[in-house]
């Protein structure tokens, strides 16, 4: 068994130390509209993809200041975004802390024009502190 294993790890070893090889011609561009993606639509996602990666150095610079506690990136979920811009904004989210740019997306629903979820994202930052 333990050399089957061995085997099968050099094998896997191999097969991600290989280069990538092209798999043929590349698919023709998608209509973003084609899906309900209007330039406005794609620009509040990239907004709150770029936002969340702020709030992010936001927590670490306060982290380091020693004005707030613990802090995980969210970097690498920012796609999220999409997500949260998905669902209504009645719909429950049992949020993983990486969630930052769901968070942003979903604010975008809030019924108040006035609510800074900006600023309670970065409250929750310093509360524990």
């Amino acid at each position: 068994m333990t050399d089957t294993i061995t085997a099968s790890l050099a094998h896997l070893d191999d097969v991600l130390a290989a280069p990538l090889e092209p798999t043929g011609e590349p698919d023709e561009s998608v209509d973003a509209a084609e899906y309900g993606l209007d330039a406005a639509a794609a620009r509040d996602l990239f907004a709150d993809m770029v936002l969340s990666r702020m709030l992010d150095e936001a927590a670490r610079t306060l982290k380091a200041r020693d004005l707030g506690y613990y802090t995980i990136s969210s970097a690498g979920h920012e796609h999220m975004a999409v997500v949260g811009a998905q669902l209504r904004r009645t719909d429950p989210c049992f949020l993983h802390y990486r969630d930052g740019a769901l968070v942003l997306a979903k604010s975008r629903q809030h019924p108040d024009p006035n609510h800074d979820v900006v600023a309670a994202i970065v409250a929750s930052f310093v509360a524990a502190a």
